[in-house]
């Protein structure tokens, strides 16, 4: 089985080199936290065929995942941006299932980068 790099450790480099170790933590936590949630709200808007704020959502979700390196976070989130912005609505729910999936794969990665940073993650 192949393995494939979840997350690309020199986006997080370049987030110490700018801030330092306290500000690479908080974007991981704040990543971890509020990504979850984006997806919630935009399959609560996908019901109500709320394309611009799916269109938001994984617009946010494209920028904070490419700022930690989650290369396929930020792809699917990039198609589900432009699904919603063409207003393909009808492949957005199986859009959303995979990003799901690859989002769960990413907070992984990112915990345990956390704890080799130095701290552990907060429980949550």
């Amino acid at each position: 089985m192949k393995s494939v790099k979840t997350i690309d450790k020199t986006a997080l480099v370049n987030l110490y080199n700018i801030g330092g170790k306290d500000f690479l933590l908080r974007m991981i936590d704040n990543f971890i936290s509020q990504a979850p949630k984006r997806i919630q709200t935009a399959r609560k808007s996908l019901e109500t065929s709320d394309l611009k704020s799916i269109h938001l959502i994984c617009h946010s979700l494209k920028a904070s995942s490419a700022n930690l390196g989650a290369a396929k976070v930020q792809e699917i989130s990039e198609r589900l941006e432009e699904m919603a912005s063409i207003g393909l609505r009808e492949h957005i729910g199986e859009a959303l299932d995979m990003l799901e999936k690859v989002l769960i794969e990413a907070i992984l990665s990112l915990q345990a980068e956390r704890e080799l940073w130095g701290q552990e993650a907060p429980k949550a």
